[in-house]
């Protein structure tokens, strides 16, 4: 993964790389955490509703680009 990752950063592209926990399924949305730079300390799992919001989000406001 992390030679996947260099390749991304080292484009002269606009990226965003998300790392999520385990995937489970979540009825709705909740109240998600995201850092930079690194998993959440003591997060294990991650709702898919959460990732596609986040992402989603990240194509609307690019707060997380580099």
């Amino acid at each position: 993964m992390r030679q996947q990752e260099a390749i991304v950063i080292a484009s002269d592209r606009d990226w965003t790389i998300v790392r999520r926990g385990k995937l489970v399924t979540t009825p709705v949305v909740t109240r998600y955490h995201v850092e930079e730079g690194h998993f959440v300390a003591g997060k294990r799992c991650t709702g898919r509703a959460d990732v596609a919001d986040f992402m989603l989000n990240q194509l609307a406001n690019w707060c997380h680009r580099h």
